[in-house]
């Protein structure tokens, strides 16, 4: 996808989308399948901030049966197979476990009960092209299934565990970069590193918008019918409306931590665990990701997301503490690698704990005073229901035009296999044997999935001819693709978000200066640039590990 520039666009759009995390690349695509003529603009780079940063777990629903919220149940059951649809290669089912005891609402008998309502819902919303994985079922386990998974749990007083079934999204980094793509293939105009700096409504009831092309450094006013704040945890940013909506300023910032360490169990099944601190109980969860495992999620107010996390460090080692006193039977305390913040919104109101205060559902707000309905602030919550609110917002915004759902085209992300994955490796990997070895193939289909032969035609083939290619070349190509196909503008772009999303461990420096001197080259970076990028990475795994 060609970055977007405003100078000299005179046309008058029909949304502009502020903001490239996950809410604003799905609303980009659906508006885009909408036959909209849309423009998104990302004041940093796509997904850097709270999109990525979770514990990457695609909800279910089972929890909302504890309060009997059928209809965030079966909104749950949807949205999770919507992945599972479109991002086969991406998204895979997880299996989730909470140990079970006594005879009331712990034990074995109300999760059976709860599994049995949770199958006769889900066999309703399951239809279609909502029908994967559905032989991942929910099950009690036995005492000895359950220390088979976690053998710290020999020392429980258990009967057994409750498992069932959510998903993963391995990548979320990855997802958002394929919507945009998408977006793009389907006319949409695509920028990061650009900043909304001013908005004001023209005479003829338009929107003039001035942006900051931080590239470039040049100012430009594009003009569009209508407009959808996805900014996150910037949902308070005035941006020339004037003053904030008070259903806004009852909002507050949540931010959540989590930490990634080495795997922790053998078993491929997240652990919900409880822990009980100062008198207070709460659930901690270790969820399986990769070779890692990720603990979290720690939660506390924020004034600033701009402002740092003075005391990070220690929060996560005492988070990461906490976590470990739990599963005691771990002879070895496992070191963290890394760890990362997102935000969220919240409620001001009189619950002591951060995560009893986390807003329950979406808001869609309003941001003028006068004229009702073409600036919308859409304040997500959950990674999840990205899709169903996009829906419902573009459905307020042109309450003319019949929004569809995106699952109403025959139409699937860039990258997605529209066959089994699987077989789709298997595919590629016989086709260019002779070009990428298997682990050159398996990095590379990581990545990209079903446009793996673009990226071999386009930036493999012309640096390796019809010879197996190096690890060095490998690895340029893969940056020429990210820089001229991705915008990513700085190596923390490529590293973090395009080539190794969220890795934990240290990239080797010989790579690192490979990835560097490619970037250079193709950007024009001076030396001092190219040697300024590098501390900056380095000094962001400095900071992780």
């Amino acid at each position: 996808m060609k970055r977007y520039s405003p100078e000299s666009d005179a046309q008058l759009h029909d949304i502009l989308i502020v903001g490239g995390g996950i809410y604003g690349a799905s609303m980009a695509y659906t508006s885009a399948l909408n036959g909209l003529k849309t423009v998104l603009v990302e004041q940093d780079d796509f997904s850097q901030h709270t999109s990525a940063n979770s514990q990457k777990v695609i909800h279910g629903g089972l929890r909302y049966l504890q309060t009997m919220d059928i209809k965030r149940v079966v909104e749950s059951i949807h949205e999770k197979q919507r992945f599972y649809h479109l991002f086969p290669h991406r998204v895979t089912p997880l299996p989730c476990m909470l140990p079970t005891s006594g005879f009331l609402m712990k034990g074995n008998e109300a999760f059976r009960l709860a599994f049995l309502l949770y199958a006769i819902i889900e066999k309703l919303v399951c239809r279609g092209k909502l029908t994967k994985n559905l032989h991942k079922r929910p099950a009690i386990l036995s005492k000895k299934e359950v220390e088979k998974r976690f053998p710290h749990m020999q020392q429980e007083d258990i009967r057994g565990g409750a498992l069932w079934y959510d998903g993963i999204c391995l990548d979320p980094e990855r997802v958002v970069i394929a919507l945009l793509e998408s977006a793009a293939r389907l006319g949409s105009k695509v920028a990061n590193q650009m900043q909304v700096v001013n908005i004001e409504r023209t005479a003829n009831n338009q929107f003039a918008v001035l942006l900051f092309d931080k590239l470039s450094q040049t100012k430009r006013r594009i003009f569009t019918k209508k407009i959808a704040l996805c900014t996150g945890s910037w949902f308070k940013d005035e941006l020339g409306l004037g003053s904030i909506p008070q259903e806004l300023k009852q909002l507050s910032l949540i931010r959540g931590m989590n930490v990634i360490v080495p795997s922790l169990f053998t078993s491929a099944t997240s652990l919900a665990t409880k822990v009980t601190k100062n008198g207070r109980s709460r659930f901690l969860f270790i969820v399986p990701w990769k070779d890692y495992s990720i603990e979290g999620t720690h939660w506390e107010d924020c004034i600033d997301p701009a402002e740092p996390w003075s005391d990070h460090q220690q929060t996560a080692n005492n988070f990461h503490d906490l976590t470990q006193e739990a599963i005691a039977g771990n002879s070895q305390q496992a070191k963290i690698m890394s760890s990362h913040v997102g935000y969220v919104p919240g409620h001001k109101n009189d619950q002591t704990m951060a995560s009893e205060r986390i807003l329950p559902h979406y808001k869609l707000v309003d941001r003028e005073d006068d004229t009702a309905g073409d600036i919308l602030q859409v304040v997500g919550v959950k990674f999840t229901t990205a899709f169903d609110v996009v829906k419902r917002s573009l459905q307020q915004l042109f309450p003319q035009e019949k929004i569809k759902d995106i699952l109403e085209f025959n139409n699937l992300p860039y990258g997605s296999p529209a066959s089994q994955p699987k077989a789709l490796f298997l595919h590629y990997r016989q086709k260019y044997k002779n070009i990428l070895s298997y682990d050159h193939c398996t990095i590379a289909f990581q990545i990209f999935g079903a446009s793996l032969p673009e990226l071999v035609n386009n930036y493999i083939v012309p640096l390796a001819g019809n010879e197996e290619i190096s690890e060095t070349d490998f690895y340029r190509g893969l940056t020429r693709n990210c820089v001229q196909r991705e915008m990513a503008h700085h190596l923390d772009d490529l590293v973090f978000r395009r080539l190794f999303p969220d890795t934990p461990s240290a990239i080797p420096t010989a790579l690192l200066n490979t990835l560097a001197e490619e970037m250079a080259e193709l950007l024009q970076w001076t030396t001092t640039q190219k040697d300024f990028e590098i501390s900056q990475v380095t000094k962001k795994q400095e900071l992780c590990l």
